[in-house]
């Protein structure tokens, strides 16, 4: 039955591979990321680097005030919207992130 899938063994003839646990994906992923402060922003962008700034606050947060150059799309629809923003795979991105009571930035590295 290679090539069908039998009701009675759906597994029957299909190669079946495990998944990376979600611990381990999101420590690949942190391995990509550098948290920096405002003014290394600023440095950033004083210095004309070229990079996504993307402000994932809610709505509402982002209407209290806006991140000079940043495109606000809520971290809720970040990946959904990602593309909007830039589709270069390799073009650093820096995204604020809540750190406490304040806010920082990270950036993929």
């Amino acid at each position: 039955m290679w090539g069908t899938i039998n009701p009675y063994h759906p597994h029957e003839g299909v190669a079946l591979m495990t998944l990376p646990e979600f611990k381990q994906i999101v420590d690949e992923a942190k391995k990509e990321i550098q948290e920096i402060d405002v003014a290394e922003l600023q440095r950033m962008q004083d210095d004309g680097a070229n990079f996504s700034l993307i402000d994932v606050r809610e709505a509402e947060e982002q209407a209290r005030g806006a991140i000079p150059g940043a495109v606000g799309i809520p971290r809720g629809v970040l990946e959904l919207k990602i593309d909007e923003v830039t589709t270069d795979k390799d073009k650093p991105i820096v995204s604020t992130a809540a750190v406490g009571a304040g806010r920082r930035w990270r950036r993929r590295v």
